[in-house]
């Protein structure tokens, strides 16, 4: 049995649309992980994990400001 990676699913960028993103891993952070617009650079929050950076970015989209 192999271990697979987690897929991930990301909504749109909400600045410019485009679905297509990337995470990055900054090692030098608290939180290293961050999601990366690859039309206009947004970036979504920074997070502790891959995951978490996904949900967060998700969230920002749909959320509210301040929550």
């Amino acid at each position: 049995m192999t271990a697979t990676k987690p897929f991930y699913y990301a909504v749109p960028c909400p600045f410019c649309k485009c679905n297509k993103v990337t995470s990055w891993h900054i090692g030098h952070y608290d939180k290293p992980w961050v999601i990366e617009c690859l039309k206009c650079s947004a970036q979504g929050p920074h997070a502790d994990t891959e995951d978490e950076a996904f949900k967060l970015w998700n969230k920002r989209m749909y959320g509210t400001i301040g929550e």
